[in-house]
């Protein structure tokens, strides 16, 4: 927990908060600085300068924090007990300035301060010789701080199309997810950060291909070519696109299939990232711009911040079209023809609706004990950790009872109970799929989330003796075999005539 240090207003202008970088001590100006803290949780701001560590949460402001050991070009030191941030403020701008350790506050008289003539320390605006001559503290101009480290963000916005674009009035920069009242972002991890695409720009999530055939002469985040829905594309390590540590491949991993308009052809790549845990519908005010300071042409595919479900955990939004390099991949690039833009239509036919009569749709698939089963994702508004419920006397065993969702009170249902499936042990939390079906939003308890495909009518076969016998195939509407002998049940949410 953050404990502040309390500055006291008496103090005036030559009196300095000191503090050491290295073996240097360094001095600022009381009046400057807002406050001192311990080291928040800080999430890395991609394609940022190195010595931009990142952005915190500080009491429900965005927080821009650099490091003053690398504006120094000290060697890197890990936080440590001592170690602090010192808040500036100089109008409008604040700034966090990590230290190594704060030393105290000191009156210095300005007829003791020499002047500074390294010009390659620019920030520093004068020497206070104390000690007899023998010890310096070198005092800093905030002002001079803060432009150093808003300089990143004056830069003209470039967009990967050629276009240059300002980044107060460029299209770019505008704020996208501003435009709908709400909208559902897939949400996925890359390193220790957490990132959100809006679902409309995603055609699929599926696990990593087996093979991906490397290109030569390709760019290094390009993991190569692989075959994705007997499709080939490029392949892209999100973490190596956006200058992040690398993390190794594993089970969890996923590709997330990205599709879109350009040059007037309809293109997909396919983004590598750690994992991805959930479906999220985020409202307009729940969004945050990017700092100003870091705005610039490497951080324009940035959209947006926020703070899902309030959890201090921060979840930077990124505009695919912005994001992806699509010039230097076009070599790569096939086009997808006239059944990817109407998958990425709602209303077109051959949607991923999943009604009846589409020729495909776009299914969330999810197990329950040995089970897979999947639901259109047109029926689902959100999936989110399992809630604290509230128990309802008198229903059926597999009422779990109600749930807050957002100032909304949400029936939930335990799908193993409903469907006659082996009850859940303790250890299993599990997850919630938000549903909507004629009668109003519902909550499904299932275990996990396996990932969303694609499955066309065609492939889809009557529920017959291959369904497990412990399933009440009233609720289901069809069985999809999938390569590795996986079967998974089409749920009906209005089985037997009525809603689960």
């Amino acid at each position: 927990m953050n404990h502040p240090l309390e500055i006291d207003e008496q103090f005036t202008v030559n009196q300095y908060i000191t503090f050491k970088l290295g073996d240097v001590t360094y001095g600022l100006p009381v009046h400057s600085v807002q406050e001192i803290i311990r080291m928040p949780q800080i999430i890395q701001v991609p394609l940022s300068p190195s010595y931009v560590e990142g952005i915190a949460n500080l009491r429900g402001t965005v927080l821009h924090i650099v490091s003053g050991r690398k504006i120094f070009h000290l060697p890197e030191q890990e936080a440590n007990a001592q170690t602090r941030v010192i808040v500036l403020v100089e109008g409008n701008q604040t700034l966090g300035y990590i230290v190594d350790r704060i030393v105290g506050v000191e009156t210095i008289a300005a007829d003791e301060i020499a002047g500074y003539e390294a010009t390659a320390e620019r920030w520093i605006a004068g020497v206070y010789r104390h000690q007899g001559g023998q010890a310096l503290t070198l005092l800093l101009d905030p002002r001079r701080l803060l432009a150093h480290a808003n300089s990143f963000g004056h830069e003209r916005q470039t967009s990967r199309s050629g276009k240059t674009e300002d980044s107060h009035n460029g299209k770019t920069q505008e704020k996208v997810v501003r435009e709908q009242e709400i909208r559902q972002f897939v949400r996925f991890q890359v390193g220790r950060e957490e990132y959100g695409i809006d679902i409309a720009d995603v055609q699929e999530i599926l696990r990593l291909p087996e093979e991906i055939d490397q290109v030569p002469g390709a760019p290094e985040y390009v993991l190569g070519l692989g075959v994705l829905r007997q499709q080939v594309l490029p392949v892209i390590n999100l973490a190596r696109l956006l200058g992040l540590r690398l993390s190794a491949m594993d089970n969890r991993s996923r590709v997330i299939y990205i599709n879109q308009v350009w040059h007037g052809k309809s293109v997909a790549v396919g983004l590598a990232v750690d994992s991805v845990s959930e479906v999220l519908r985020i409202a307009r005010d729940d969004v945050r711009d990017l700092p100003e300071v870091l705005k610039s042409r490497r951080t324009q595919a940035i959209v947006g911040v926020c703070q899902p479900e309030n959890r201090g955990r921060l979840m930077y939004l990124l505009d695919a079209q912005t994001l992806i390099p699509w010039e230097a991949l076009e070599g790569m690039l096939t086009e997808q023809g006239e059944k990817a833009d109407a998958d990425r239509n709602p209303d077109s036919e051959g949607s991923a609706s999943g009604e009846a009569g589409s020729e495909e749709g776009l299914y969330l698939i999810f197990r329950l004990a040995t089970e897979e089963f999947a639901l259109p994702v047109s029926k689902v508004r959100e999936i989110l950790r399992l809630p604290e419920l509230t128990s309802i006397p008198q229903v059926p065993d597999y009422v779990a009872g109600v749930a807050n969702i957002r100032g909304k009170l949400v029936t939930v249902f335990d799908l193993r109970q409903k469907l006659g499936l082996p009850v859940r042990d303790g250890k299993t939390r599990g997850r919630l799929i938000i549903a909507e079906d004629h009668a109003g939003l519902l909550g499904l308890i299932v275990d996990s989330i396996r990932e969303a495909r694609k499955i066309k009518v065609s492939e889809i076969e009557p529920v017959g003796s291959e369904a497990s016998e412990a399933v009440d195939t009233s609720y289901l509407r069809g069985i999809v075999k999938l390569e590795g002998n996986r079967m998974v049940l089409l749920l009906n949410l209005e089985g037997q005539g009525g809603t689960v």
